[in-house]
């Protein structure tokens, strides 16, 4: 199906000469590889975020008194934390940063494209698909589960993501056929077409790299450059993982 815009107004459009980063843990790339799919994840099952794709409560709570009598909070938030099952993400980064190796990736690979590629690789799959760059806001317009799924917490900001969205309400658990609510979705893509390269994390060990090139040989994408980040040549410099840990843990406390 034609890939969509996001469907309102105020987000930045992408220009098809974007670079863009999609950062993966090893066994999320070999699944990329082996099945030469782009997987999208359903909204509600990303971990790191409890209130994905949903809006500040205060918010919700607000519409609701303008809706009038038989209308309820609880309902709704229920019925918008439905909706947003209903959503498939991919998510990209117009960024390749320190930031995004750490929190996705510290010892995996990053594909590396253009917003170009990634545009033509969602028109060809098989279902309502739209990109974007995500809004990072706590301020709310409309109410719609669009709206929601495309905007994050402040919080998020240095993420600077691009985000891929199949949206299927189909799936969703208001639909009132019986169907599964799949935890996410996986599209074929043309592999060599919408990779320009793979990117291996500066703290990965070389065992890393050369297990990827080895996946990427049996496949058939020897084609597409394996190297190594551009971080790499400052690895003198960058904190080790027990260093990452210890300060997480610090700033925790």
């Amino acid at each position: 199906m034609p890939l969509e815009r996001y469907p309102q107004a105020g987000y930045e459009l992408l220009t098809d000469h974007d670079p863009i980063w999609r950062f993966m843990k090893i066994r999320t790339f070999t699944r990329f590889i082996e099945s030469g799919g782009l997987y999208f994840n359903r909204a509600d099952l990303f971990e790191d975020d409890e209130y994905e794709g949903l809006p500040l409560e205060d918010y919700v709570k607000h519409v609701v008194a303008k809706m009038g009598p038989g209308h309820s909070f609880d309902y709704t938030w229920e019925t918008l934390k439905q909706d947003r099952q209903g959503t498939f993400i991919s998510c990209w980064s117009l960024d390749e940063s320190l930031h995004m190796w750490r929190k996705f990736a510290m010892q995996g690979v990053a594909l590396r494209t253009d917003c170009g590629l990634l545009k033509a690789a969602l028109d060809a799959i098989p279902a309502r698909t739209m990109v974007g760059r995500v809004r990072y806001s706590l301020a709310h317009e409309g109410f719609n589960i669009l709206r929601f799924v495309t905007a994050k917490r402040p919080d998020y900001a240095q993420e600077k993501e691009v985000r891929a969205i199949v949206w299927d309400m189909q799936h969703g658990p208001r639909n009132p056929y019986p169907h599964d609510t799949p935890n996410g979705l996986l599209y074929s893509v043309d592999v060599p077409t919408l990779v320009r390269a793979v990117i291996a994390s500066p703290f990965a060990p070389t065992s890393v790299f050369d297990e990827v090139q080895e996946l990427m040989r049996k496949h058939g994408y020897s084609s597409i450059p394996v190297v190594a980040s551009a971080f790499k040549a400052y690895d003198h410099l960058l904190p080790s993982a027990d260093d990452i840990v210890k300060y997480s843990e610090a700033k925790m406390k």
